[in-house]
């Protein structure tokens, strides 16, 4: 059992250094690398967002139905090292724009598949935040070390975090195949609607979830859109925003090593609340845009907003899926989460920091504000609507 989790934690450290090399500053490459206006880089991270709905969707009609979660894995990542080596040597705004848009259609499904591949191999789901804590040091070891590298070469060529992580997708590719195979129940009949996912979205629940998640996974697009511009706009160097942004992952490493304990003491609904709490206490400590020591606490804040809501929300989905229905509705969650939730928050915030400009740059007091509102209210649907968990069904989620 031990070299299965250690397998699978190498796989999650992988899967998240391969996105942690070059999502921290992805704005800022479109925009002051490649010499992108705003709106420009807020289209080409919406658009390109439009895969995430779409690739989910596809995928879940035929994940563990016509192609194993492990296989299909591989062949998503296979195609990202691919694609992402191309955009590194695109320079023009529309061929970027469609690599970019590929490369996402192959990416995306990754998110989900890594998830439904721990859970079928790992014999205890307890042992699922131990996995998933080894993705966000995977985050971090792999921004620290092209932040680094820029650093102590003075190089200017960002393109090498995107380079980095075509080489970390075929380290994916290998950690995957080296599984064990996962058979298909070939003489289950396959439709094209994925019934089995849909009958568990259909559970009040698990629509409850999906609503809070796909609020909150919008307006967490204003982090990954406006951090970088926000930090370097005062005064921060642009190879010190990776490793400023970084802090955040090191409260959820610590958190997803405890998340289990506090499930049990504090139960999901308790564990989002307050995720939701710390999430308006961030958004209000960028909107104050004090000295640099209070921003910090502001990103720091992010890893336990990480551990407790989406870390705590996929643990409590998976409590409601099986073998069949797993990869489909795992799926479906990265259809809401990272799709739909991504499309409009990056065409959102691009919106925003192109039409609340003061002197010619943007202001991010009413950047801020709109997403600790919007945060504000949320809490306020989850407290009065969630259902809790009963102590029958908290012991069979953990």
């Amino acid at each position: 059992m031990k070299s299965k989790n250690l397998h699978l934690s190498l796989l999650m450290f992988f899967q998240l250094a391969a996105v942690g090399t070059y999502i921290p500053v992805i704005s800022i490459y479109f925009k002051d690398y490649l010499g992108f206006s705003a709106i420009q880089a807020g289209i080409i991270l919406s658009l390109t967002s439009l895969p995430s709905v779409l690739a989910p969707f596809l995928s879940a009609w035929i994940v563990d139905r016509l192609i194993t979660s492990r296989r299909f894995l591989a062949l998503c990542h296979v195609g990202a090292a691919i694609l992402i080596s191309v955009l590194s040597f695109e320079k023009g705004y529309y061929p970027v724009l469609i690599t970019y848009f590929i490369y996402t259609m192959m990416l995306v499904p990754t998110y989900a598949l890594v998830n439904a591949v721990v859970f079928h191999y790992m014999d205890d789901r307890n042992s699922f935040g131990l996995i998933r804590v080894w993705g966000s040091i995977g985050w971090v070891v792999s921004g620290w070390l092209i932040s680094f590298f820029w650093k102590f070469t003075n190089s200017s060529d960002m393109s090498l975090a995107l380079k980095l992580s075509a080489l970390f997708s075929v380290i994916v590719v290998v950690l995957t195949l080296k599984l064990p195979r996962l058979k298909l129940d070939r003489d289950k009949k396959v439709t094209l609607i994925p019934h089995e996912a849909i009958d568990v979205i259909k559970k009040p629940e698990v629509t409850f979830l999906f609503i809070l998640i796909f609020i909150m996974a919008t307006v967490d697009k204003f982090i990954s859109y406006g951090m970088p511009m926000f930090l370097t706009s005062n005064g921060t160097p642009r190879d010190n925003v990776m490793i400023i942004l970084s802090l955040g992952q090191f409260p959820e490493i610590i958190m997803l090593f405890v998340l289990s304990s506090f499930i049990r003491k504090l139960g999901f609904k308790n564990i989002f609340i307050i995720a939701l709490i710390l999430q308006i206490a961030r958004y209000t400590i960028f909107y104050i845009n004090g000295p640099l020591p209070l921003t910090l606490v502001g990103i720091t804040i992010h890893g336990f907003i990480y551990a407790f809501l989406y870390a705590g929300s996929t643990i409590y989905l998976d409590n409601f899926t099986d073998i069949n229905s797993r990869g489909g509705v795992h799926q479906l969650f990265s259809l809401i989460y990272v799709g739909i939730a991504g499309f409009l928050g990056n065409l959102f915030a691009g919106y925003i920091a192109e039409n609340v400009m003061a002197n010619g740059n943007i202001d991010f007091k009413l950047f801020w504000g709109i997403p600790a509102v919007t945060s504000t209210v949320t809490l306020v649907i989850l407290i009065l609507r969630m259902k809790r968990l009963d102590k029958k069904e908290l012991l069979k989620v953990i």
